[in-house]
């Protein structure tokens, strides 16, 4: 299920990809993105490695890392216009934080595995529906989507 929001975002990637000297703040906006998902893997293992360390359960190490993720995510989507699907994938997290301590430790990752493919396919079908918009204009604009 998290097939069709990869193949949906390399897509549009390698559109970007293609009009690199046209659409450089698009471009930008994957690289920062990327650049962004880089920083965050180290900090995340550093934050489970301290709070063991700590004696806090990974449960609730995960908890934190997944509501704070959500609130970020939902504080971009709602200052950038352009940047709305953030909101949808911060909303899941903010959720799912909110679910993981109430959950038994097997079932944390059957319901963000079920949650994560939904929110895949939802963000997949923006993703289309915006390209779909960009490639029927007239004059050729694009949003920055």
């Amino acid at each position: 299920a998290l097939l069709p929001g990869f193949v949906v975002s390399l897509r549009r990637y390698v559109q970007v990809r293609e009009k690199q000297p046209e659409r450089t703040e698009l471009l930008k906006e994957y690289k920062l993105g990327g650049m962004a998902a880089l920083t965050f893997v180290p900090a995340v293992i550093g934050f489970l490695w301290w709070s063991q360390r700590n004696g806090i359960s990974r449960e609730a190490a995960g908890a934190a890392i997944v509501f704070c993720t959500g609130t970020v995510l939902t504080g971009i989507g709602f200052l950038g216009t352009a940047r709305r699907n953030y909101l949808l994938g911060g909303v899941a997290m903010i959720a799912f934080g909110v679910l993981i301590p109430l959950l038994t430790p097997q079932r944390i990752a059957t319901v963000g595995i079920g949650m994560l493919a939904v929110v895949s396919l939802l963000m997949a079908a923006i993703v289309w529906r915006q390209t779909r918009l960009d490639t029927t204009s007239l004059d050729g604009s694009e949003t920055v989507v």
